[in-house]
């Protein structure tokens, strides 16, 4: 890997170099967060990281904290991060706000678009036999739920306290990682043009069903999208967590079945 790659990206894009020197907070968080998220994610799946970087452009509102209750907010579809000012000028509620930064900095690197269409993270593009782009498959409750997952862990810090309104997907996301491994979640959140192929692969080495679309729907009717969201259901996470139990528990048996074999051989001997 090019140690210098992500400079050099970064320097392509000399219109975000001068938006992240608004202040010295500014660029010092912004380029943490940036090298943290290059190492994290796997060298094949990158594509998206640095693609975004080099059209990124970032936006500053004196209001956005008051009138969003966010410090920060990342749009798949114009590639733009649109950040509070005041917070960024002066650093305050420092802990928020990094932690803001490497939420939304995280949608930017797993964002794809496809002509009209932005995807971002586990979210997906279903495409007719000629290529083109029929509809979205959302699993945006998940994706927002390992989104947080991955920026808590980042800064070291249990995912019990995100300052955020996303526990329940934050639980189920991590339960799933712990099901079929943080890499097989990395690469479907991050190099999305393959959906949930690795996350499905891995399942079905588990239980031996090819779709686990039941499951990913019930993590979504976790999430509200709004107020008057007709598929929130507040009852949903209970039946997530007893399918992810379920998928824990086989997977404990088999790994267990494959140490007492592997035992038994070695004794044999």
């Amino acid at each position: 890997m090019d140690k210098n790659l992500l400079v050099n990206v970064l320097n392509s894009n000399q219109s975000l170099m001068q938006s992240i020197s608004k202040s010295k907070y500014m660029r010092e968080e912004t380029m943490g967060v940036l090298r943290n998220i290059e190492s994290e994610i796997p060298e094949d799946c990158r594509q998206n990281f640095y693609t975004n970087l080099r059209t990124l452009t970032i936006a500053y509102n004196a209001k956005l904290l008051e009138t969003h209750k966010a410090a920060g907010m990342y749009s798949p579809k114009y590639n733009a991060l649109l950040v509070d000012e005041h917070i960024a000028s002066t650093g305050e509620i420092t802990d928020d706000f990094a932690q803001t930064l490497s939420h939304e900095f995280r949608h930017m690197a797993s964002t794809t678009r496809y002509g009209n269409h932005a995807v971002s993270g586990f979210q997906n593009v279903v495409k007719d036999d000629k290529g083109k782009v029929v509809y979205t498959e959302e699993l945006k409750g998940l994706t927002e739920g390992f989104t947080e997952h991955l920026s808590m862990k980042a800064s070291g810090k249990d995912n019990s306290e995100s300052p955020s309104e996303y526990g329940e997907q934050i639980d189920a996301s991590s339960k799933l990682s712990d099901i079929v491994g943080i890499d097989a979640m990395k690469r479907a959140y991050y190099n999305n043009r393959e959906g949930m192929q690795s996350v499905e692969s891995a399942l079905q080495k588990i239980d031996g069903k090819k779709s686990h679309g039941e499951l990913f729907d019930t993590i979504e009717t976790t999430y509200a999208y709004g107020p008057m969201d007709e598929l929130y259901d507040p009852n949903a996470m209970a039946r997530a967590n007893s399918q992810l139990d379920k998928l824990s528990s086989m997977k404990l048996e088999q790994e267990q079945q494959k140490a007492s074999s592997i035992e038994s051989e070695n004794a044999s001997r």
